[in-house]
């Protein structure tokens, strides 16, 4: 196994902390919508925490691989916890767009240190995240249309 450059491990383990906060606020989320018996809800946040739990376990897997040593049991202070549902996608939206531009900047600190398979890791999350905002965007802009409580209705 290669020793990996210590400031890619660096960047990796900030990317471990982003997408385990991540999680913590889908799960939170899902928690509200099995509350409020939004079926729809919970298989759309199911997916997203599923691709959540999968870039953890490759980002571990890559810091492990690099001889690495993971951080546990750190979260950013970045948990947003919303009391309806629009503001949930709102939040969540904006925690896709930060993990947006985490990643940019990652493939190029990994493309500077020489790293393709850290890079390639980071683009592959990247168009994940990409298409994790596309959704809640869409789900904003039909709020915008039908209104809050007739895409809700629709969620049963």
């Amino acid at each position: 196994m290669p020793k990996g450059n210590d400031k890619i491990i660096y960047t990796l383990n900030l990317a471990l902390v982003m997408e385990m906060t991540g999680l913590q606020q889908y799960l939170v989320n899902r928690a509200r919508y099995v509350n409020l018996q939004l079926p729809s809800l919970v298989s759309y946040i199911d997916e997203r925490i599923a691709d959540e739990r999968r870039h953890y376990d490759m980002i571990l897997d890559r810091i492990f691989y690099l001889q690495g040593v993971p951080v546990y049991g750190r979260f950013n202070n970045t948990i947003v916890i919303m009391t309806n549902v629009d503001g949930t996608f709102q939040a969540d939206a904006t925690t896709e767009k930060t993990a947006i531009d985490f990643y940019n900047d990652a493939i190029l600190k990994a493309v500077e240190a020489k790293d393709d398979g850290t890079r390639v890791l980071f683009e592959s999350i990247l168009r994940d995240e990409e298409d994790h905002l596309n959704d809640l965007e869409a789900k904003e802009a039909q709020i915008g249309i039908t209104g809050l409580q007739i895409f809700v209705g629709e969620q049963l």
